[in-house]
């Protein structure tokens, strides 16, 4: 039987215990997407792979495709071992906890593996997270969760209403998941969704944010899109996000 080797650059999401002495590893890779492998005798002491096998690392993967579940044979760091902390880390949990629960197994392009690595390298250059780094962080975080949804298939209809016209930035629009948006009277209620400017759907659209109102509603926006498609989940790093900011 021939056994099909597959190699790619990729980046631990997760780990938990596998039998006696094995880890399952939940990987992000360049060039297959979301994989998941067992790595046997992870977790004895001494093994080759100590201290490699870590989160917010690059890594170059060997593994053995099979189905459902791949065999670890090869793994080296790209790059050296940073300590996480603090905000940084809860957002960087953040992306993994995201990306293993709407990520499916086999899915995932090189596209959504360059913003998602982009991040994590703003995020291990920031060593403290004051006000203004973190409205920027924040903004990183939006482009990021509009990229995993459109990798999904669940890319936003933004720039356009229910009606086929194109958004117009000073119109109010209502937004409901899985519904384009729709004009909205000023200073109408909506009973559920969103009500936001349409220069605020252009700008989350575009990934480019200038002002403060603009950031806050794509907020609002991915937030409401994510609990929908996560089923209403609760993920530890929002909770961790909660302590850390004191509410």
């Amino acid at each position: 039987m021939t056994i099909e080797l597959c190699q790619s650059l990729g980046y631990i999401i997760q780990q938990r215990p596998y039998k006696n002495t094995s880890v399952l590893l939940d990987i992000l890779t360049r060039d297959h997407g979301k994989i998941c492998c067992v790595a046997s005798g992870g977790r004895a002491n001494l093994t080759r792979w100590q201290g490699v096998l870590q989160p917010f690392s690059l890594l170059q993967l060997t593994w053995q495709k099979r189905i459902g579940l791949g065999t670890l044979k090869e793994v080296s760091s790209c790059e050296r071992q940073l300590l996480w902390r603090g905000l940084p880390f809860v957002m960087a949990m953040y992306l993994n906890e995201l990306t293993i629960h709407l990520l499916p197994q086999g899915q995932g392009d090189e596209a959504f593996f360059f913003i998602y690595r982009q991040l994590l390298g703003v995020l291990s250059r920031t060593h403290s997270v004051k006000a203004k780094v973190e409205l920027e962080l924040e903004s990183q975080l939006r482009r990021f969760e509009y990229q995993l949804l459109k990798t999904i298939g669940y890319e936003l209809v933004l720039d356009q209403d229910v009606k086929g016209r194109a958004v117009l930035a000073q119109q109010n629009y209502w937004l409901r998941v899985e519904h384009l948006p729709e004009h909205w009277p000023v200073n109408r209620p909506a009973s559920i969704g969103l009500v936001c400017q349409g220069a605020s759907l252009l700008a989350l659209k575009a990934g480019k944010f200038d002002t403060e109102l603009e950031k806050m509603d794509a907020k609002r926006i991915m937030r409401m899109y994510l609990q929908f498609y996560l089923r209403n989940r609760i993920l530890k790093s929002r909770e961790l996000f909660k302590q850390f900011k004191g509410v």
